[in-house]
């Protein structure tokens, strides 16, 4: 019997002993014990999306709402038929008490349309705060196809409400999407500010239709819509740059276009040797009403070529008049007072050792 008592006591007092280890233990490493649940809780792994649905894309952990904890946020392909499949994107969130469930939501675009073709990359960052929107981060998600963002959308993200028992359907998406872009050539953002290059079908090849938007009242959108305000700035740029060979182009329209790119600059080989005497004392009327030194911008709306005689007679027809052309375009300026009226201009070149140069000019 005392044989029996001895093994009960000797059991309570291991079970006690382990008891006051794990009490110590506990209290001297909550902190080493708070970083590895931490590090294990935030490892993308623990929730496998890809097993749930063989068309994840990405997975990312990034608090998008500042409540503290890392939401999921799942990339999906969906109507699948090869490399660029369209995209779309659900936020994963920890809501409810006790037992919290993960809730999905999606990021909605304007007409449910896609948000990338290829891959897309989130961030956070603070786009509309230059608009006096809410002081936090907006989550940004740009498509890219192949090396270039070509779909950009802004979403506003409400501040984290906790809730006391899990959400049904009617909860409300926290996800407003404030600005949705598509380009054709690529997209770029500056701040607020968001750069969108097209090209158009009708314009010479490397041009491209440049539209620059900026929110008003915390969004793209106009107000109750979701069509886009009207460009703040919109012009005809080279898409990557003014070519390096440019004075050897075939192409008249494009050296005009590459003039008034370079205006602020030295452009004296882009003219003959008459319209650079004119340039220098002041005769040469390329449109602007400020000296050069003082232009802020100088914004291209419009730029077109008029076919000349070589054009449209026979290559055999042998002719000795010197290989002229018209270039046709409309301009606006910016500059110390403000900004321009569209000034139409009228350019007239001609050919001299096989290269173009800006002879003569006519605006109105």
């Amino acid at each position: 019997m005392k044989r029996l008592q001895d093994i009960v006591f000797g059991v309570v007092l291991g079970l006690l002993l382990l008891v006051a280890i794990l009490f110590i233990m506990q209290a001297r490493y909550k902190a080493l014990y708070q970083k590895l649940k931490s590090r294990v809780c935030t490892n993308p792994t623990l929730v496998d999306f890809r097993q749930l649905n063989p068309a994840v894309s990405a997975v990312w952990r990034t608090d998008t709402n500042g409540d503290g904890w890392e939401e999921w946020v799942v990339s999906y392909w969906y109507d699948i038929s090869g490399r660029y499949s369209p995209l779309s994107c659900v936020v994963y969130h920890r809501e409810g008490r006790g037992m919290p469930i993960l809730y999905p939501y999606k990021l909605q675009t304007p007409d449910n349309d896609y948000l990338g073709e290829g891959r897309i990359a989130i961030g956070l960052a603070d786009v509309l705060k230059d608009a006096e929107a809410q002081a936090r981060p907006e989550l940004v998600v740009s498509g890219i196809r192949d090396i270039v963002t070509t779909t950009l959308a802004i979403f506003q993200v409400d501040v984290a409400k906790e809730a006391t028992n899990p959400p049904g359907p009617s909860f409300s998406n926290p996800y407003h999407c404030k600005g949705f872009f598509r380009a054709t050539l690529k997209i770029t953002r500056a701040g607020s500010d968001v750069i969108v290059w097209d090209r158009a079908g009708s314009e010479r090849s490397q041009f491209a239709l440049r539209r620059a938007y900026k929110p008003s009242q915390g969004s793209y959108f106009q107000p109750g819509t979701t069509a886009l305000l009207p460009p703040a700035e919109a012009s005809i740029e080279f898409a990557d740059g003014v070519p390096a060979d440019i004075l050897d182009t075939p192409y008249a329209e494009k050296l005009v276009l590459a003039f008034y790119t370079m205006l602020k600059g030295d452009v004296a080989p882009y003219l003959t040797e008459q319209a650079r005497k004119r340039l220098a004392t002041g005769q040469l009327d390329y449109g602007s009403p400020w000296p050069r030194e003082t232009l802020r911008k100088v914004l291209v709306q419009e730029i077109s070529y008029v076919p000349g005689l070589e054009d449209t007679t026979s290559a055999t027809t042998p002719t000795s008049l010197p290989r002229v052309a018209q270039v046709n375009a409309k301009v606006l300026f910016l500059g110390p007072g403000g900004e321009s009226l569209l000034r139409n201009i009228q350019w007239h070149l001609v050919q001299q050792e096989n290269r173009w140069k800006l002879h003569d000019v006519s605006a109105s």
